[in-house]
């Protein structure tokens, strides 16, 4: 049964993908987009983010990945399956495109913002959203932050 619901919450997923590509709204910037090379719901993600930016996607093994999260000091506490770059900002996790352009218009001197997991109902999972979405900001020294926006 458990099996059941996670496939038909990737299928829904990567339908609503597929809907956001039919539809591109405009291009706003460029984006890079670092994953595994089985995440599915990180290519969703990236799929859905490029209807307003351009994505370049950056496929990495678990090793490579792992590093990456170390050197640019993404806190644990908000570890998620991806880490994007938008503006020199890190994005990490299935954060919706509002609180990066509430980012991105604010210039907020901070490395950037998290969102820990793979919550239910974010960009690129499946499922209905059940709770807000608690982003918190990612300061320069690499520790999990003052909250930054709630959705």
């Amino acid at each position: 049964m458990e099996k059941k619901i996670i496939i038909a919450g990737s299928l829904i997923a990567l339908i609503i993908g597929v809907v956001f590509l039919q539809n591109p709204g405009e291009v706003k910037g460029e984006m890079t987009v670092y994953m595994t090379e089985n995440c599915q719901c990180c290519d969703v993600y990236a799929n859905i983010m490029s209807r307003n930016y351009e994505v370049e996607k950056k496929v990495l093994d678990n090793f490579e990945y792992g590093e990456l999260k170390t050197d640019w000091g993404i806190p644990q506490e908000l570890a998620s399956c991806h880490t994007s770059v938008i503006d020199g900002y890190l994005v990490e996790g299935h954060i919706p495109m509002e609180a990066i352009e509430e980012l991105r218009e604010e210039g907020r001197d901070i490395e950037g913002i998290g969102m820990a997991g793979m919550p239910a109902g974010s960009p690129g999972m499946g499922g209905v959203k059940t709770e807000a979405f608690r982003i918190y900001e990612i300061p320069e020294e690499g520790e999990k932050g003052n909250l930054f926006m709630e959705i």
